[in-house]
């Protein structure tokens, strides 16, 4: 722009002008590319979904569209310097003077823009209202500098003045209405979580998703409703809430798009952080948790008789979210135990003259910008001066979106700096792990916890009749053995910050199969497990999943139970099915107990329908509750009734193609499943359930075809093992 402009002003006969149109220009389109920006998600998530294999391609695509972006803003930004080195240029004599004058206005003007930006306007005003006032100040600044300079040179005259208030005019309305973004789809990011959007992504065209993006995305947020927007100079903040089909209103709390708590999800996580280390410590009176977010771990430190508790969080408009989950978090922000201490971590750390018994650490994912350092060797090393003679720390990690050099550098970081360790596995199934580490020696004692359990069990989020369970949940007490030998992240050599990204994307169960193939624990641990009673610890532990809503039905057998053990079983079924939607009745360990929660599901499902005529996803978990009840036909309405709610809803249309092909209608089943590939044309279970249909017709070929179709999209095993007899018989 600089190199352009100088040209161009050398030649101009009114170079004030050309300065004066090239600032309102950047203006303008500083604001509509920021709208486009903020509009963009959907086309940003196609690129990355595209790319999302080939890290180094994704950076150059991403790059390259980023540049072309914000060039042609700059581009005209560019001009300023030297317009204005040829206006304030007198004579040759001066030149030196004059650029130098100029220089030194422009880098006082650029500091203080950016100090303006970054410690006052988007701090206090927002992204928003800050990109509005910027660019309504230099595009106003233009035009009162333009008028000004032309009314004192006698060249204002009615026309420029008529030209000049209405451009004003404009400018307000332009100004006060963009950039305006879409808090609702802007709250969720979907540049990591494909799996709801994969059909539309593979569906739309470039040009569609550029344009018709937010439409799009629309679809995704049905249900949901914004209850909190907070934006601040680290990112925006939000809470979002989801009326499940059983009438059940389902909090999250989201950061820069990222679900970082809820009140139902992940709570086996968030209650385990603050209860393990707080039951094997004999005396804990100091506390500090590093992360508010909804409050529930926080929270669940209360219930225990500690002295203080100091949460350190660098967000305010997260302490502004944490209140909307009192229900969750035992109202931490009002007990007079409980500090909020507004402050980065690890600078809270490195400062205080505090020493704590147990320390919790559970920032966000290490993949996201700046987050590292809370998982580097330097970092750790800092915990464990804060912590007194027998303190413990507990980190949360998780394999998911990670390859095991990541995850293996993190754990054997961690345990360099905290050799008396151990790895607890949480319930959430998706890869949920806690590093514990002792400052001195290395203590499950199960006469310590089982002694403070009674603190435990006045949770309000979860169940622990037992503290011999948790013994259970050991992966490791030998982490040096599970991460082996290998880099660690360090603040010189920060490896995590650039391998975390590069990780994000990776999917499969590499990490947790080698977890379980370096699985160690101790023999003490061993004779803990083997000297209890089986069915006893086995029931706890359906107690406790199910309280932290990760049923873990299937590890009892209430067919070979005692009566006394059935109806603790059947209790605990009927109190789950109750409370819980239940997605996937096969958690459930036989016909019986299945029927039971289907039966009582559908009930509560059929009430909320009266009130709630229109909304596709009740009918559909409906359906799914009738079919495991038994009630194939009622079954066939529900979904039915969804599919007509919801002219593009995936799995209504494949559950609804099921149950024909079991009746043995194959035309409508056939239909049903083109339409569900229609609607995502990476559906495999589509064309798995399309093979079928063939091998009801006898068609074998296409039955082949639609096994090597759908095996392209997943690795299913069960389509393997029938594509293998297809291909020998």
């Amino acid at each position: 722009g600089s190199i352009v402009f100088g040209w161009i002003s050398d030649r101009s006969r009114d170079p004030f002008k050309l300065l004066v149109i090239t600032q309102m220009t950047a203006a303008i389109l500083s604001v509509l590319l920021s709208q486009f920006l903020g509009g963009g998600q959907f086309f940003f998530a196609k690129l990355i979904y595209s790319f999302r294999e080939n890290f180094p391609l994704l950076m150059t695509a991403q790059s390259l569209i980023l540049f072309g972006i914000l060039v042609i803003p700059t581009f005209f930004l560019g001009a300023a310097f030297p317009i204005v080195n040829k206006l304030y240029t007198r004579s040759f004599d001066g030149i030196g003077r004059s650029v130098g004058t100029a220089y030194a206005v422009n880098t006082v003007g650029a500091i203080l823009g950016s100090f303006a930006a970054g410690f006052v306007m988007i701090p206090f005003m927002g992204k928003e209202n800050a990109l509005r006032i910027a660019g309504g100040l230099q595009f106003f600044t233009a035009i009162g500098g333009g008028f000004y300079v032309f009314y004192n040179a006698g060249k204002a005259g009615i026309r420029r003045a008529l030209i000049s208030a209405g451009c004003i005019g404009l400018g307000i309305v332009f100004f006060t209405s963009f950039p305006s973004w879409n808090r609702m789809l802007l709250s969720y990011g979907r540049y990591r979580d494909f799996r709801s959007i994969e059909g539309d992504l593979l569906r739309t065209s470039w040009t569609e998703a550029l344009f018709k993006g937010n439409d799009i995305l629309a679809r995704q947020e049905r249900g949901r409703s914004l209850v909190f927007y907070g934006d601040g100079i680290g990112g925006f903040t939000t809470v979002e809430t989801l009326t499940d089909s059983l009438g059940t209103v389902r909090y999250s709390l989201l950061n820069s798009g990222k679900p970082d708590a809820s009140s139902h999800g992940d709570r086996s996580t968030q209650t385990l952080l603050a209860h393990l280390p707080l039951l094997f410590h004999p005396d804990p009176k100091k506390v500090m948790v590093l992360g508010l977010a909804s409050g529930m771990t926080a929270g669940e430190a209360l219930v225990y008789p500690i002295e203080g508790l100091d949460v350190v969080e660098i967000s305010d408009e997260v302490v502004k979210a944490c209140r909307f989950f009192p229900k969750w978090n035992n109202k931490v922000l009002e007990n007079p135990v409980s500090k909020v201490i507004l402050q980065d971590g690890r600078n809270h750390l490195a400062l205080t003259n505090a020493v704590y018994d147990v320390i919790v650490s559970e920032p966000s994912n290490p993949w996201m910008a700046g987050l590292a350092n809370l998982y580097s060797k330097e970092f750790f090393e800092t915990v464990k001066t804060r912590l007194r003679g027998n303190g413990i720390f507990v980190q949360w990690i998780h394999s998911y979106e990670m390859d095991w050099r990541v995850f293996s550098m993190v754990g054997r970081t961690f345990a360099s700096v905290f050799p008396e360790s151990a790895m607890f596995a949480t319930l959430t199934g998706v890869g949920d792990y806690l590093l514990v580490g002792f400052r001195e020696r290395l203590d499950l004692d199960l006469e310590t916890a089982s002694g403070r359990v009674k603190y435990a069990q006045g949770s309000a989020n979860m169940s622990l009749p037992d503290a011999l369970l948790l013994f259970n949940l050991i992966v490791s007490e030998d982490l040096k053995h599970v991460f082996g030998d290998g880099p660690l992240h360090t603040d010189n050599r920060p490896r995590l910050e650039f391998a975390a990204p590069r990780a994000l994307y990776k999917s499969g169960d590499e990490v947790d199969q080698k977890i379980r193939e370096r699985r160690t624990v101790s023999k003490a641990t061993r004779d803990v497990l083997e000297a209890g009673s089986k069915s006893e610890l086995l029931l706890d532990m359906v107690e406790f999943s199910s309280s932290v809503l990760s049923p873990l039905f299937m590890l009892f057998d209430p067919e070979r139970a005692l009566p006394q053990e059935r109806a603790r079983f059947l209790a605990l079924v009927d109190g789950f099915c109750g409370a819980n939607l239940v997605g996937d009745y096969s958690v459930f360990p036989e016909a019986g107990s299945r029927r039971r929660c289907a039966e009582t599901q559908a009930e509560l499902m059929k009430a909320q329908a009266v009130s709630r005529p229109d909304e596709p996803d009740l009918f559909f978990s409906l359906g799914i509750a009738l079919r495991e009840a038994g009630e194939r036909e009622k079954a066939v309405e529900a979904f039915e009734k969804a599919a007509s709610l919801d002219s593009e809803h995936l799995r209504v249309r494949n559950s609804l193609g099921v149950e024909y092909l079991i009746s043995g209608d194959l035309a409508k089943a056939e239909g049903l499943f083109r339409e569900a590939l229609k609607i995502h044309p990476g559906y495999a279970t589509a064309f798995f359930n399309l093979a079928q249909v063939s091998l009801r017709r006898g068609e074998k070929g296409e039955a082949i075809s639609h096994l090597r179709k759908g095996l392209s999209f997943e690795n299913n095993a069960a389509a393997k093992d029938l594509l293998r007899r297809l291909l020998l018989s």
